[in-house]
């Protein structure tokens, strides 16, 4: 099964330094129930956002927590005001039973982020949104 959970929020902002769920929102969130423990599992969180040169931002995906990323997260530092766009995932086998995975997003708590949810033009280089794939 495959699916995509898309944010149509213009934009939004971030200045916080504490991991959280995209947006603030639990809405970009997958809720799932696997049946047998060799099944995979696949999420992918992409983000476009833009700061004041030298900010930091990170998108991941979490597997069972809003407050920690699982797998690899994406990291980007802006160019000055250039639109950045950030790409994050994991893929592993999960436990048996009910599971969830969420986008989370971290900033920086001295700056702030525009996160922009455009799918093109100045305010964006695409969507923002968790895709997944699974058997379950």
């Amino acid at each position: 099964m495959k699916g995509f959970v898309l944010d149509t929020t213009v934009s939004y902002t971030l200045n916080s330094s504490v991991v959280r769920q995209a947006r603030g929102q639990s809405t970009m969130r997958v809720n799932y129930v696997h049946g047998l423990a060799e099944e995979f599992f696949d999420a992918k969180y992409t983000s476009s956002w833009q700061g004041d040169l030298g900010v930091h931002g990170c998108v991941g995906v979490g597997i069972n927590s809003i407050t920690t990323m699982s797998g690899m997260p994406g990291r980007q530092v802006a160019m000055n005001t250039a639109v950045v766009a950030q790409h994050s995932g994991e893929a592993s086998t999960q436990a048996i039973g009910a599971g969830y995975v969420a986008a989370l997003e971290v900033g920086n708590s001295s700056f702030t982020m525009t996160v922009y949810n455009a799918p093109s033009g100045s305010n964006g280089p695409g969507h923002v949104g968790l895709s997944y794939t699974g058997r379950f």
